[in-house]
């Protein structure tokens, strides 16, 4: 068998990490450097910080992996910021490049303070007419603090674990002109970088990694995973990429996206200069347009072949979506900075923050509950909380979207005095009455149970268990998270996939029977409205102008004569409307009337809380 020596090569032969030879490349440790010539192969090296390998074109090297140096706490480290690197001019296959760190203290635990923190990184350069098949990095971003401390003053030193220490030491595959990798798998810490005229091919990008491509730079046939991201920079191009729940593709102005999947849970960060040369397949999760922004709300079409417009003060984009779509699922939004969100799918039902849930240490707000904290169901068992789903949306866009405005329940609307009090829901979230999951917004009266006020920025939180129940929400049996296909809405959708990323998609299984309409229903909802104190029914609907408010409403006792209103402002009467004209809206059975009103000048929807109430009807009034 060869020997490697210094600036040495191998040729036409094998050789293992057991024939190359250690020689000093300073720092306080010994560095191996190994150069495979045309028709050498190299086999199992074993690279220490600072250690390299050179594959020359025709020569190979075969699971070649980088290693810690040295046991925690010895006393002679590498240079810091060494590397272990590969030039890979050949073929490079199943390399495992791992970066290491190491953080230790030195005196007595309570007094110790941070000695040093030493990072290694691990490195592959794919140049031109080489190639690297199968490469895995890892890197590091957090590293146990190792304190020394002598036991007694004297005599042996003792370690102790004191903590975590956030470190970045990366390990990173570089593609260069003329290179190609193929099958790289990026993990925490662990970037890929494709320069132009490099080729990424079969890329899986897991939590923490970051795939790049640069100007001229491609990559085809990316996997995206939870908490993995892929940025494509302005002249870069990205094919056939799949994005999974909690992954991320971003693209800049300039850069080019074809044949992208975007699954639920996803989420694509595009500019509006962002060129598509193919469809995009939607399964769920969110499109944001980071720079489409504007005032008010998007105005948007959908058309028959798919092409979906949007524009916000002048300005449009056009995106192309492949597949069979329900238009009433697709929700354009305005994000909290001002862009614009495409979203698909049903949102979700939740809790708004402040909402109390009884658990095991007593009622808890909903927004300080954690995962793995025991609720109290309606059976009387406490049940840990397997994961809680969050979601935000711009008040301006929710006022003018009826699946978004929050239902509150009065103090005893549901009977026996229940809720305990004021109780404010997403309107899709259902609530357990007689036996029945009937969503909020199928309850509204326009008394007791009625549509809430938003401000600036609506919030949503939701809490699954492992399977469906009902918590105790104000004292009131209320409905758990179960996904119906609605995970994707909530923006932190992608954490359930880190959390489990073993579990499966199974058919949603309820632990009542759901009623959202017929003549059960409408039992229901007159023994409630005994709970109304009036009965006058009446709400405000989604409105698509910034001057304009548009509702309905109906006297039970009189439901063939109009109805007056006042119109209020954060609780101040502003006008007064006639509710005498068709609204399309039946409640207990009776034909609603529908009025529009025209908001005081400096006044606009997204001036405040709006609310109605009912002076009397026609007849009365009269």
């Amino acid at each position: 068998m060869s020997s490697v020596t210094n600036g040495g090569s191998v040729s036409g032969t094998t050789t293992s990490s057991g024939d190359v030879v250690s020689f000093s490349r300073g720092g306080t440790g010994n560095a191996v450097i190994t150069v495979v010539a045309p028709g050498g192969i190299l086999t199992s090296a074993v690279l220490k910080p600072g250690d390299g390998v050179t594959v020359q074109s025709g020569g190979a090297s075969y699971f070649t992996s980088g290693v810690k140096p040295m046991e925690s706490g010895s006393i002679a480290y590498p240079t810091p910021a060494q590397e272990s690197q590969e030039y890979v001019y050949g073929l490079s296959t199943s390399a495992t490049m791992s970066a290491y760190a190491d953080a230790s203290t030195a005196g007595f635990v309570d007094q110790g303070k941070p000695l040093n923190i030493i990072e290694w990184g691990a490195s592959q350069y794919v140049h031109a007419g080489g190639e690297a098949y199968g490469a895995t990095f890892t890197g590091v971003n957090t590293v146990k603090q190792l304190v020394w401390y002598p036991e007694h003053f004297y005599g042996d030193w003792s370690q102790v674990v004191s903590g975590d220490v956030p470190v970045t030491a990366s390990a990173t595959q570089y593609v260069e002109s003329g290179g190609l990798a193929r099958s790289t798998t990026l993990n925490d810490e662990a970037f890929q970088i494709v320069s132009e005229g490099g080729v990424a091919r079969d890329t899986t990008v897991n939590s923490g990694g970051l795939q790049t491509v640069q100007m001229g730079g491609s990559a085809v046939d990316t996997t995206i995973n939870a908490y993995g991201s892929s940025f494509v920079t302005s002249g870069g191009s990205a094919i056939n990429v799949d994005v999974g729940s909690g992954g991320v593709l971003s693209a800049g102005s300039g850069a080019t996206l074809t044949d992208i999947t975007l699954e639920n849970g996803g989420r694509l960060d595009v500019s509006k200069d962002t060129l598509f040369t193919d469809r995009i397949a939607f399964n769920g999760g969110t499109i944001d347009i980071t720079d489409l922004t504007g005032s008010g709300t998007p105005d948007y079409t959908f058309s028959g072949d798919n092409r979906l417009t949007i524009t916000r003060d002048g300005v449009s984009e056009t995106i192309l979506f492949d597949g069979v779509y329900d238009p009433t699922k697709l929700l354009v939004t305005t994000d909290t900075d001002g862009s614009t969100l495409i979203d698909y799918g049903t949102p979700a039902p939740c809790y708004c923050p402040g909402t109390l849930i009884a658990t095991a240490e007593g009622e808890t707000p909903v927004e300080a509950l954690e995962i793995g904290d025991l609720v109290r169901t309606a059976s009387g068992a406490l049940r840990p909380i397997r994961w809680i789903g969050r979601r935000a949306y711009d008040g301006v866009f929710a006022r003018g979207n009826p699946d978004l405005i929050p239902v509150t329940f009065e103090k005893g609307s549901l009977g026996h005095n229940l809720p305990k009090r004021a109780l404010t829901v997403s309107p899709l979230h259902a609530m357990f009455v007689e036996g029945y999951l009937i969503p909020a917004h199928c309850l509204v009266n326009g008394g007791s149970i009625h549509y809430g006020s938003i401000g600036e920025r609506v919030e949503y939180i939701h809490v699954e268990l492992e399977s469906h129940d009902l918590l105790l929400v104000e004292g009131a049996p209320s409905e758990s998270f179960v996904d119906d296909g609605s995970r994707g809405m909530f923006h932190n959708a992608g954490t359930f996939a880190e959390l489990y990323p073993e579990a499966e998609t199974v058919e949603a299984v309820y632990c009542a029977p759901r009623l959202e309409d017929g003549t059960m229903l409408e039992h229901i909802r007159d023994r409630l409205s005994a709970h109304t104190g009036s009965s006058v029914r009446l709400g405000l609907l989604a409105s698509d102008r910034e001057r304009q408010l548009t509702g309905w409403a109906v006297d039970l006792l009189t439901p063939s004569e109009p109805v007056a209103l006042e119109v209020l402002l954060n609780g101040r009467v502003i006008g007064m409307t006639l509710a005498d004209g068709p609204s399309g809206v039946v409640s207990n059975g009776a034909a609603a009337y529908g009025f529009t009103f025209g908001l005081p000048r400096g006044v606009t929807t997204a001036s405040g809380a709006f609310s109605l109430r009912a002076v009397s009807s026609m007849k009365a009034a009269a």
